[in-house]
């Protein structure tokens, strides 16, 4: 799997595919974004030295934890890693 992330006007979506157009595709299907900017690779050296704020159920009252890029990836299927849309 490959980690791209994609510019949609103020928001940002980085996404895991077996290429760009892969996850793209998961892009569109999950967050309908009316404009896609180009893509940005994460490359696979980064992920365990970039950090996400992630929240306990999604809870922002609660004190973020931190995960990696890697630690993100749950599956060989495209998914959401990180935005900075909040999404509930």
């Amino acid at each position: 799997m490959r980690v791209f992330k994609f510019l949609c006007g103020e928001y940002f979506y980085a996404y895991s595919g077996k290429d760009e157009q892969e996850a793209r595709e998961a892009l569109i299907e999950e967050q309908s974004p009316t404009m896609i900017g180009p893509a940005q690779e994460i490359d696979e050296t980064d992920w365990d030295r970039k950090f996400i704020s992630m929240y306990e159920d999604n809870d922002h009252a609660k004190k973020p934890f931190k995960i990696s890029i890697r630690e993100a990836m749950t599956g060989g299927t495209p998914e959401l890693i990180f935005t900075n849309d909040i999404i509930d």
